[in-house]
């Protein structure tokens, strides 16, 4: 009786051991397939988001209202000009000065880091008539393409023009029709959704084109070219020339979202709430 005893409270002992295994094995498996820790979850209507190397978040809330968050979530400043119409795009490679494109008034406004306006120039007084992407370029000024002349032009912040590429008319047919650009590097990358990434150097010569067609925008971290696509987040290696998919966390999933990554965060928005991540 006494060992019948001993041998059920070692069985016993045994089980509850192997769940215990079993639960920190399964904790381990949930750590490797959802690596991500939930920061923050914002409630704002976002139309566009971009972040910084400072991994602040700047949202264009759905009212025309520009937001910027610190990489905890916590709103920092504002900044609300209607009488440019709804801001479309922000441009925040230096933190410092952050460039927002309006486009219904061609207007480029440049903030400072805490939202507050730096300066302000209307693309018409360029004698430009349509502008669908630019860019801050590395050395502060402002790339654009003129679909007009089937040119990339480099303006400095007064409005004179310092560069311009050949009629790119003759090596694209009948030119691009770029949605988003930014300048990485000593790289332009122009996304063009029926040709691709399209690769400058920075005096405006074409290199080559990257054949990931059908996207609105993306990043350049790290000599990787992240971005999403079919409902999939992607890393695209510009020196291997190798592709990988990207988990994203739990539940999230690409749709009509916005996601960026900056170092260790990942910022995941719909139209209702923006989700801060962090990771290893």
């Amino acid at each position: 009786m006494l060992k019948n005893s001993y041998s059920l409270i070692l069985w016993f002992g045994l089980f509850l051991m192997s769940l215990n295994i079993s639960k920190a094995q399964d904790s381990t498996l949930q750590a490797i397939v959802n690596p991500y820790l939930l920061v923050d979850s914002i409630e704002v209507n976002a139309s566009f988001i971009t972040t910084d190397v400072l991994q602040n978040l700047y949202v264009i809330e759905s009212e025309g209202e520009i937001i910027k968050f610190n990489p905890s979530g916590k709103e920092m400043f504002r900044f609300t000009e209607f009488q440019l119409g709804q801001p479309a795009h922000i441009d925040a490679t230096n933190p410092f000065q952050v460039l927002v494109y309006f486009p219904e008034y061609m207007s480029i406004v440049t903030l400072d880091q805490t939202l507050s306006k730096t300066g302000e120039f209307s693309l018409f007084d360029l004698e430009l008539l349509s502008v669908d992407a630019l860019c801050f370029s590395n050395d502060g000024n402002i790339w654009l393409y003129d679909p007009i002349d089937f040119k990339l032009k480099k303006f400095n912040r007064t409005g004179d023009l310092i560069l311009s590429s050949q009629d790119l008319s003759l090596p694209f047919e009948k030119g691009m029709d770029p949605n988003f650009m930014l300048e990485r590097g000593n790289w332009l990358f122009v996304n063009d959704p029926q040709m691709g990434v399209l690769v400058f150097d920075v005096y405006g010569e074409y290199s080559k084109t990257i054949a990931i067609d059908s996207l609105t925008e993306f990043q350049v971290l790290n000599n990787q070219l992240i971005y999403a696509k079919d409902d999939h987040l992607f890393s695209y290696h510009l020196k291997s020339f190798q592709t990988r998919r990207i988990d994203l966390p739990n539940k999230a999933s690409i749709g009509d979202c916005f996601i960026r990554v900056e170092k260790n965060r990942m910022y995941v928005a719909d139209k209702e709430v923006v989700k801060l991540y962090s990771f290893k």
